[in-house]
């Protein structure tokens, strides 16, 4: 029997409920495959996450520490898959039937995997979907149909390093910094090793994530470009100017982390 499995989406809402809807979400088609755990004959549900840093592994076994303090019929467990790998991962495990109950998943990769029948219909489940966010609980949908719960929301945001802006005597940019000081920011901090900015500009949901953010700022959309074409003229010129680190096209978000931490980026 194929198994479907419940997509918890990343990127997107609170947690709220993020276990609580284990049994809900699993009544879908494979259910009768799910295998009694050894600790008092409770039913195992095993959850696919990427997390890698200590505080992201210590969050998951505190949810799911009290998740399975909280009743007596499902002891849930979680598995570490290299983000790298993790979108393969689920493409090989619907070829092998070898799939988990639950995976914690990026918003972007949601819509190909809805198409790939991958997730079931949790629609039904003892949900309160009002409590969640419209955008996000959306990119969990279609036709209608949730196939997805709204797990964590990120955004982006400027950081910077207050001692090399100090040291330059640039006071530190809020929201009426323009794209014209910023530019000039960058500029100025471009010296002795360090480059004025640096993000993820990899051929990946990474990057996309990270580039969005100037189009829509500039007035366009993913689809629809329009005005948006003035925010990549800008990365273009900066780079050339050599105040965007134009090794930003292979970094990936925690390539930029550790960048910016060696102090080889000012912001």
């Amino acid at each position: 029997m194929k198994r479907k499995i419940v997509g918890m989406l990343l990127c997107m809402t609170m947690a709220a409920g993020l276990l609580t809807g284990c049994s809900g979400g699993n009544d879908s088609k494979g259910s009768s495959d799910k295998q009694e755990s050894a600790d008092g004959g409770k039913e195992s549900v095993v959850i696919w996450d990427y997390f890698e840093t200590d505080a992201q592994k210590n969050m998951m076994q505190e949810m799911i520490d009290g998740f399975n303090e909280s009743q007596d019929k499902y002891e849930a467990s979680h598995v570490y898959v290299p983000f790298a790998d993790y979108e393969k991962q689920l493409t090989l495990g619907m070829a092998s039937g070898e799939l988990p109950d639950l995976v914690i998943l990026d918003g972007c990769g949601m819509a190909s995997f809805i198409e790939m029948d991958l997730f079931g219909d949790v629609s039904d489940a003892n949900i309160n979907w009002d409590e969640y966010m419209e955008g996000p609980m959306s990119s969990t949908m279609a036709d209608g149909k949730h196939y997805g719960i709204p797990f964590a929301t990120n955004c982006t945001a400027l950081f910077y390093n207050k001692d090399l802006l100090d040291a330059a005597k640039i006071e530190y940019p809020d929201e009426n910094t323009t794209w014209e000081d910023f530019r000039e920011m960058a500029k100025a901090l471009t010296k002795d090793g360090v480059t004025g900015f640096g993000n993820a500009a990899t051929g990946t949901d990474e990057g996309t994530f990270q580039c969005l953010q100037w189009l829509y700022t500039a007035g366009g959309d993913y689809q629809n470009i329009g005005d948006g074409t003035d925010a990549y003229k800008l990365m273009q010129e900066m780079v050339a100017e050599g105040s965007w680190s134009k090794e930003c096209v292979n970094w990936t978000q925690s390539d930029v982390n550790n960048n910016f931490v060696a102090g080889n980026l000012a912001m």
